[in-house]
């Protein structure tokens, strides 16, 4: 409130006076001791509330997935964009496209501020956002048969959640669902934290710490005190921090996913989403065409694709579950696709190797000279001297056979 009405009163002063920083201390030392007197869990907040390594990411995911259902695929989906939503389309060894959410409310964000969460894909298909989300986008749309809205027009298809119920599709899934989701998914794998929903924020910015990303980077990525510079003139997409997260380095140019080595055929890609070609073909034709139409339908595209190569691995894993017996998955087609994307991962060097495989040999020239170099040094001062040694022991020889006379001179001086 202080904030707005200075904005536009500049002589209004800060409630905030002496008295209110006492109180306010006060508070914060009278609840550290009544935490103590209580023996409040002193774990919390630490590394080992919630989880810290990618085998515990990938638990949460098959842990949704076993269950077969639909909602644990939103409940799957719901869990690791929250862990991840921390990059826009970015340099690397492999095409890299971010996925970007826009959010204009939410627990601090209550006045229409807009916000960015973002996250690319993960190195591992179990513990990916984007991949989850299309999964769950598959199955609404191409296994239950959920009513595709027109998204020609807005006001047709902006109301519909992503994160909906199981009633409604204009109806959030519940805070509740979300909290229950959880609890039943720690409890079942033994893990702890005293935060459920927030679990993921928690933890994932723990994770990007670990990884190597700066705390800069971690604030620009949670959206923790968000600074005038970041909202007037940064991406708000904080690189380095979201490689991280997503199990690469944070440097530069390493981005490279090996399921992604291999595009699937158009034909399989035209059996996902198929009503997407008949909307881009309509919003070409637009005069002022509404830009969150066409970025919604790109990513649609892209979504086909990362489905399809996910799901070579995710089909592994769970052999079982419902979604492979829907097309294009129960084709030959696409048994011939995942054998041949698993032959390209098992024979492809990653690009860091073929780079390390063409600087080796010129290394190894480089060492070949050096050595031979230093070995013929070496052989030179070994022939040097050998010849003093022998010319050493035929001078003692000539002494001990009396062949060479010794003349010894004394001089007595004064």
């Amino acid at each position: 409130m202080y904030r707005s009405a200075k904005s536009w009163c500049k002589c209004a002063s800060t409630p905030r006076n002496s008295f209110i920083k006492a109180l306010l201390g006060s508070l914060k030392r009278e609840k550290h001791e009544r935490n103590k007197r209580e023996y409040a869990d002193r774990g919390v907040g630490s590394l080992l509330d919630g989880y810290c390594t990618t085998n515990e990411i990938v638990s949460i995911s098959r842990y949704y997935m076993n269950l077969n259902t639909g909602s644990d695929l939103r409940n799957r989906m719901s869990h690791f964009l929250c862990h991840s939503c921390l990059l826009r389309e970015n340099k690397g060894f492999t095409e890299c496209r971010a996925l970007v959410m826009i959010t204009e409310q939410g627990k601090t964000n209550q006045y229409g501020r807009r916000e960015f969460g973002s996250c690319i894909r993960h190195t591992n298909a179990e513990a990916c956002p984007i991949g989850a989300l299309a999964l769950y986008f598959f199955l609404r749309w191409c296994v239950r048969m959920e009513s595709i809205p027109d998204f020609l027009q807005p006001q047709k298809w902006y109301d519909v959640k992503v994160f909906r119920s199981g009633k409604d599709a204009t109806t959030a899934m519940s805070y509740r669902a979300h909290y229950d989701a959880t609890v039943k998914a720690f409890t079942f794998l033994n893990m702890y934290s005293k935060a459920k929903p927030h679990v993921a924020r928690g933890s994932g910015s723990r994770m990007t710490e670990l990884a190597g990303a700066t705390d800069s980077q971690i604030r620009r990525l949670g959206r923790w005190n968000a600074s005038a510079m970041e909202g007037c003139y940064l991406t708000a997409n904080p690189r380095e921090a979201m490689r991280s997260l997503a199990g690469f380095l944070p440097d530069r140019r390493t981005f490279f996913l090996e399921r992604a080595s291999l595009s699937p055929p158009e034909n399989h890609q035209r059996e996902i989403f198929p009503f997407v070609e008949n909307y881009m073909s309509a919003y070409m034709q637009h005069s002022a065409p509404h830009i969150a139409i066409g970025v919604y339908l790109n990513l649609l595209l892209y979504l086909r694709i990362v489905i399809l190569q996910d799901a070579v691995r995710l089909r592994d894993v769970h052999p079982t579950h419902k979604l492979w017996s829907f097309s294009p998955f129960n084709s030959s087609a696409f048994d011939m696709f995942a054998t041949y994307l698993k032959d390209k991962i098992a024979t492809e060097q990653t690009p860091q190797t073929t780079m390390l495989c063409a600087l080796v040999p010129d290394l190894i020239n480089h060492v070949k000279q050096q050595h031979q170099q230093t070995l013929s040094h070496i052989e030179s001062k070994i022939s040097e001297v050998g010849t003093s040694v022998l010319s050493i022991k035929e001078t003692i020889t000539q002494l001990t056979s009396g062949n060479t006379t010794v003349r010894l001179s004394v001089d007595l001086g004064s």
